[in-house]
Formats: structure tokens, sequence, C-alpha cells
């Protein structure tokens, strides 16, 4: 990156001083009475060469540049040479309705026959839940509604949702991060 930074700024002097008010474009073909030389560094150090006090001048430049010895230790990289950008939190997730999606999230794997929620210790009852899948289809949040469950079958309930996947919902080819209300099935075991 710095790399390419150096070469950019060296271009954008070179093309900056010839030409005058015209952009640097220039209609006829003139030899430019600057050069630009460009130092390639190794990707692992973190410096490059400085420029010669003369290059922001209208003096010619050497037309040797004096580079720096193989063996010479390169500058580490310091914060101010490029300052970090501020990094902010992960941005809020939106979580689009069924009617907004051109495909419904489907059941990939963890209900029988996409409404049976086979859960150890609980008596055989409906629920309903508010799921949330994101783009990957991970369920990422569920809250049961108008359940007669205790606190501890509701946990219960809800740790085995969390496991449930989904094909996710899709708004034309993409995939994108939903919510939906669903009626499913407790049961205890499967019955055959």
């Amino acid at each position: 990156m710095l790399l390419s930074v150096g070469v950019h700024v060296g271009l954008s002097l070179v093309i900056g001083t010839r030409g005058g008010g015209t952009g640097g474009m220039t209609s006829d073909l003139r030899i430019p009475t600057k050069g630009l030389a460009v130092h390639l560094v190794k990707s692992e150090s973190a410096g490059l060469p400085s420029l010669p006090p003369s290059a922001g001048t209208d003096e010619p430049m050497d037309a040797s540049p004096a580079y720096p010895p193989i063996a010479a230790p390169v500058a580490q990289r310091s914060t101010d040479v490029l300052p970090m950008l501020p990094i902010h939190g992960q941005a809020e997730v939106r979580y689009f309705q069924l009617g907004e999606l051109t495909q419904e999230p489907l059941v990939s794997h963890g209900l029988i026959g996409d409404k049976l929620l086979v859960v150890a210790g609980i008596s055989p009852q409906s629920a309903t839940v508010q799921v949330s899948i994101d783009d990957q289809g991970h369920v990422v949040r569920v809250i049961l509604e108008d359940s007669q469950l205790s606190d501890e079958e509701k946990h219960l309930v809800i740790d085995a949702f969390l496991k449930v996947k989904f094909h996710p919902g899709k708004i034309g080819r993409i995939p994108v991060s939903s919510q939906m209300r669903m009626e499913i099935m407790l049961e205890s075991e499967v019955k055959l």
C-alpha cells in the first residue's frame, strides 16, 4: 500500500507541474524536463525512501537517485505515517419482514415437517415463536409468545430452537436477515 501511495504522489507531482492550466495535458508532444524515479520496496518493509528536497520545485532533479544499500535497515511504520481511522461498532442489522421478501426463509434442518420441535421433558403443545434469522440462515433470536411453559421449559425450547437452521430469506437473489412469526408444535419425543 505504501508503494502505491508513493507512486501516486510522485505521479501527481510530475503531472501537476507539466502543462500549466490544462491539468497536466498538452496538445503537443514535449519531452518532460523532470523525471520520475520509482523505488520498489519489499512488501515486508514498512517505509519508503524519502523524496529529495527538490521534489516539489522546478529545478531539475539528479538523474541518478541514491538508492539505500540493500542491507540498510528500513524504518518501521509509525502511526505518524499512516493515521489509523476510527473503528466503529458493527452496523445495526436490519431484519426484513416476510412481506418485504421475495423468498421466505425455509427450514433446512432442526424441525420435523417444518413445524415439530423435539425438546426432552416438554409436554406436547403448540407455541408461537418470533424468530430472527441472519443472512446465513442461523437463528439469532427467539421469543416465545403465549406459551404455558415454565421459565425453565422456555429456556429449553429457546435453546433447542436456536439450533434450527434455515435457508435464509431473499430479496431478489440476495440473502438477507429476516424476522417472522411461526406456529410450532412441541413434543418431548418423536412418535412413529
